[in-house]
C-alpha cells in the first residue's frame, strides 16, 4: 500500500479560485461588471489560479502532479472532457425554461420535451464505447465536437415562432455530440497516462468536467440575465409600459404564470399585460441565444484540441 496524503492546500486554493469566479459571474449583473466587488473577486480568482502550480510543487502528493503538465495527450483529452460540458449543462438548465417561457408549455410538457436529450445521453453512453475502438478516439471526438458545435450554433438562431420543432434540432445535435464526447474523452484521458495513474487521471478528468460545467453555466446565466434584462427594459420603454427594475427582475427570473409575476401583471391593463408577455418571450429567447455563445466557443476550441490529438501516443501510453 502507498501512504498518500490528501492535498488539502491544493484543494483549498483551486476551490477558492473557482468559487471566486462563480460568485463574480453570478453577481456581476446585479453589482455591476466594473464594480469593486466583482473586479476584486476576479482578481482573487486569477491570483489563486496563478498560485496553484506553486502550491502543488511544495506538497508531497499533489492534486495535480506537475509532470502531467508535460503530457500533451493527457492535457488535450482533459480539455476535451471539460469543453464538451457547457453545451448540455446549459441545455439542461435553460431548455425547459425556454419551453415554459417562450413556448408557453406547462412544466410537465417541458419535462417531456427534454426526453430526447436524456435518451440520447443514456443510450449513447453505452453505444459510444463500441465505436471507440472502431473509429478511434480522435475521429470519434472530432465528430462529437463537430455535432456539438453545430447544435450550439443552431441555438443562436432559435426563434419562438418555430415552436418545439425549432428546438428539437439543437437538442438532437447536442445530445449526439455529447454522447460521442463525454465517455470517449474520459477513456482517452486514462489511456494517456500509465496504468498506475489511471485513478488519478479519471479523477482529474471528472473534476475538470464539473468545473467547466459550473463555470460554463455561470457565464451563460450572466449573459442570459443581462441580455434579457436589457431587451425587456428597451421593449417596455418602447411600448410605454412603466415597471420598476425590481419588477422587471422578477419577470425575467420567473415563469409568467408564477404568483409573483401575476402580482406585477395585476398593475397593468389587459393590453399592457399582453404586450409585456410578448416582450418576455422575445427577451428570454434573445438571452438564451446570446448565452449559447459560451457553449459555441467551448465546442469550437474542443474541436481544435481534438484535431491536435496524437492517437499513436495514446496507444503507446495505453500499452505501457
Amino acid at each position: 500500500d502507498v501512504d498518500e496524503r490528501i492535498d488539502v492546500s491544493g484543494m483549498v486554493v483551486l476551490a477558492g479560485a473557482v468559487l471566486a469566479l462563480l460568485v463574480a459571474l453570478d453577481q456581476g449583473a446585479d453589482w455591476g461588471w466594473a464594480s469593486a466587488p466583482v473586479l476584486g473577486l476576479l482578481v482573487v480568482s486569477i491570483c489563486l489560479l496563478a498560485v496553484f502550480p506553486l502550491v502543488e510543487r511544495q506538497v508531497r502528493d499533489p492534486l495535480l502532479p506537475m509532470d502531467l503538465l508535460s503530457n500533451r495527450p493527457f492535457l488535450i483529452t482533459l480539455a476535451g472532457n471539460g469543453l464538451c460540458v457547457p453545451a448540455f449543462f446549459i441545455a439542461f438548465l435553460y431548455f425547459p425554461q425556454y419551453m415554459t417561457k417562450s413556448l408557453n408549455w406547462t412544466t410537465w410538457n417541458a419535462a417531456l420535451g427534454m426526453v430526447p436529450l436524456m435518451v440520447l445521453l443514456s443510450v449513447g453512453s453505452v453505444v459510444s464505447g463500441r465505436f471507440y475502438k472502431v473509429l478511434g478516439p480522435k475521429r470519434l471526438l472530432c465528430i462529437g465536437f463537430l455535432l456539438l458545435f453545430a447544435g450550439c450554433l443552431a441555438v443562436l438562431f432559435l426563434e419562438p415562432a418555430w415552436g418545439y420543432l425549432g428546438l428539437l434540432l439543437p437538442v438532437m445535435l447536442i445530445g449526439l455530440g455529447a454522447t460521442l464526447c463525454v465517455g470517449p474523452a474520459g477513456t482517452a484521458s486514462i489511456a494517456a497516462v500509465q496504468e498506475k495513474r489511471a485513478g488519478l487521471a479519471g479523477g482529474l478528468s471528472f473534476t475538470t468536467h464539473l468545473i467547466c460545467g459550473a463555470v460554463g453555466v455561470a457565464a451563460a446565466t450572466a449573459i442570459l440575465y443581462d441580455t434579457s434584462r436589457r431587451a425587456l427594459e428597451a421593449g417596455l420603454s418602447a411600448a410605454g409600459i412603466t415597471l420598476s427594475a425590481a419588477d422587471q427582475k422578477v419577470l425575467i427570473g420567473n415563469d409568467p404564470d408564477n404568483k409573483a409575476a401575476q402580482e406585477i401583471f395585476a398593475k397593468l391593463s389587459a393590453e399592457q399585460v399582453d404586450a409585456a408577455r410578448t416582450l418576455l418571450i422575445d427577451a428570454f429567447a434573445s438571452g438564451l441565444s446570446n448565452a449559447y455563445w459560451v457553449a459555441v466557443v467551448a465546442a469550437f476550441f474542443g474541436l481544435v484540441a481534438m484535431l491536435m490529438l496524437d492517437e499513436d501516443k495514446l496507444r503507446t501510453a495505453e500499452a505501457s
